[in-house]
């Protein structure tokens, strides 16, 4: 029996970002006619998607990176891509992401294309105060 990883995630994209979040979406790698023929001396299962996160500082990568695992690979969405929320994220910030599929029994496939995105800057909230004072003066004669 040939068992393979599973091919990588393809089509990575940030749909939107916020101060301290993310929106990304990919789709599951398509399988060539080959593989297809080949389905049952082939076992390609992707049971779950692990998403790498790594904080960017002028272009480079510093040491803050986060694993983010056992994305299930069952909540697809619209024309067959998944969507996930990343948060936690630090305002004005640069990201690099990727994503590997996971299967249990065959091991993680290689990393999908990397996508690079800046958080929003939080704004300050801005109050404004109204102070009213009212006099009464009581005139008598």
């Amino acid at each position: 029996m040939d068992r393979e990883v599973p091919p990588p995630p393809i089509d990575l994209m940030c749909l939107e970002k916020g101060p301290t979040f993310a929106f990304l979406q990919w789709s599951p790698a398509k399988q060539s006619a080959d593989i297809q023929q080949t389905t049952t001396t082939t076992t390609r299962t992707v049971d779950s998607y692990t998403v790498f996160l790594y904080e960017m500082e002028n272009g480079q990568t510093i040491t803050n990176k986060k694993q983010l695992t056992d994305i299930p690979a069952r909540q697809f969405h619209l024309h067959g891509a998944l969507q996930y929320k990343l948060t936690d994220l630090k305002p004005y910030t640069m990201y690099m992401v990727e994503v590997c599929a996971v299967s249990n029994l065959l091991g993680m496939s290689d990393p999908s294309n990397k996508v690079t995105f800046i958080t929003k800057e939080l704004r300050k909230s801005s109050f404004c105060f109204y102070f009213v004072v009212v006099f009464c003066f009581k005139i008598s004669f």
